[in-house]
């Protein structure tokens, strides 16, 4: 897996960065590092070999040239933009089902960002492309592939937009980590926290995990329950009843 080539027309770069002809004309004198355009690959080619095709543009190169660019940086790949000082802690919203196998959202904020887990290609801009199809219900801004190619900083992405799902860019697990409010995982998207395991035949102080539905030891003891109680201040944390510390009764 990894990001999937795009290539875009004068006509469709113009409506990516919201511009005219002459404005894109322009931009290639203002802005020395303006992605150039190039001849179509031989799968875009016109039919019978015609001469003079018309040149296209890289989706990504440009995507990320608009994101780091302050004239265009609301209109470039948006895990690309810089992110904000005062940047508030998302919010996990749920799991979802995506032609792609099961997601999860993340409520942050530049918007919803949805995870997928996938080794298939364009699994991102799949996912995109079904939302952006069904008018986009959920309100998911971008989605965010990972896949097993584990670094330092966290897993390789691919995101892509669901205003443009054709166009995938690889974004920054350390940049989607903060905007998700959570640390860094090794080898997955932020989790949302266990629950506790109230099934009568639960061990004491066990959770379950959200996404696998698996009981594990918590070191948080179910709210309201005196039998599931987490004793220690300091060292490793047991589960188990808790001592009674009731006074004894005056005889």
């Amino acid at each position: 897996m990894g990001v999937s080539s795009s290539y875009l027309s004068k006509t469709e770069v113009q409506a990516v960065l919201g511009i005219t002809a002459f404005g894109l004309w322009r931009l290639g004198r203002k802005y020395e590092n303006f992605p150039q355009p190039t001849e179509p690959p031989e799968q875009l080619s016109p039919p019978g070999g015609r001469k003079d095709p018309e040149e296209v543009w890289d989706g990504a190169q440009l995507y990320r040239w608009a994101a780091r660019t302050p004239e265009f940086s609301h209109r470039g790949a948006v895990l690309l933009r810089p992110i904000p000082e005062d940047l508030t802690p998302g919010r996990w919203g749920g799991y979802q089902d995506t032609p792609r196998g099961p997601a999860l959202d993340w409520h942050t904020a530049l918007g919803t960002i949805r995870f997928v887990h996938s080794h298939k290609r364009k699994a991102a801009s799949d996912v995109a492309t079904a939302l952006a199809q069904a008018g986009n219900p959920d309100g998911v801004r971008t989605v965010c592939a990972l896949y097993g190619d584990v670094g330092i900083t966290g897993p390789a992405s691919v995101a892509a937009e669901v205003a443009h799902p054709w166009i995938e860019y690889e974004a920054e697990w350390g940049d989607v980590a903060a905007l998700a409010g959570q640390a860094r995982p090794p080898g997955g998207p932020p989790r949302p926290p266990p629950e506790p395991d109230r099934r009568p035949s639960a061990p004491p102080g066990t959770a379950v995990d959200p996404g696998s539905g698996r009981s594990r030891p918590s070191s948080r003891a179910a709210p309201g329950d005196p039998d599931r109680c987490v004793e220690g201040a300091r060292g490793p944390r047991q589960a188990g009843p808790c001592p009674d510390r009731r006074a004894p009764r005056a005889g």
